[in-house]
C-alpha cells in the first residue's frame, strides 16, 4: 500500500506541467486532469479518508467533467469518480447528479456499467 507524501506530489507536478504545456490537445490534457484526481483519491485513501486530498481529487474530476466532456477517454470515469467522492462526502444528491449523466451521456462506457454493479 502506497504512503501519502512527496511521491503524490511529484506526480501531481508532472501532470502540472502536461497541463501547463501550450497548446496541448484536449485529450492530453483531460488525462493528465484524471491522472491528478487519481493521485489525490489514492492519497485520501492512504492517508484514511484525508480530507484535504479528497476535496483536491473532486476538483481535478470536475474539471475534467466541465472543461472535457467531449472527451470519451475522460468524461466518463471523471462523473463515476466525481459521483463515487461525493457520496464519501455525503453529498448524495450530487452524487445522484454525476451517476444520471454518467448512464445517460455515456451508457455504454466500462463506468456506466462500473455503477450498475456498485
Amino acid at each position: 500500500r502506497p504512503r501519502p507524501g512527496p511521491r503524490y506530489d511529484d506526480a501531481v507536478r508532472f501532470f502540472d506541467e502536461i497541463i501547463g504545456q501550450p497548446g496541448v490537445q484536449n485529450e492530453v490534457a483531460g488525462g493528465a486532469w484524471l491522472g491528478k484526481g487519481d493521485c489525490r483519491y489514492e492519497e485520501a485513501r492512504a492517508g484514511g479518508g484525508n480530507q484535504k486530498a479528497l476535496k483536491e481529487a473532486l476538483i481535478a474530476y470536475q474539471t475534467c467533467v466541465v472543461r472535457y466532456a467531449g472527451v470519451p477517454e475522460v468524461y466518463p470515469k471523471a462523473l463515476y469518480m466525481s459521483a463515487t467522492i461525493y457520496k464519501a462526502l455525503n453529498l448524495n444528491e450530487l452524487a445522484g447528479h454525476m451517476e444520471q449523466e454518467l448512464k445517460s451521456r455515456c451508457p455504454s462506457s466500462q463506468w456506466a456499467d462500473r455503477l450498475s454493479r456498485d
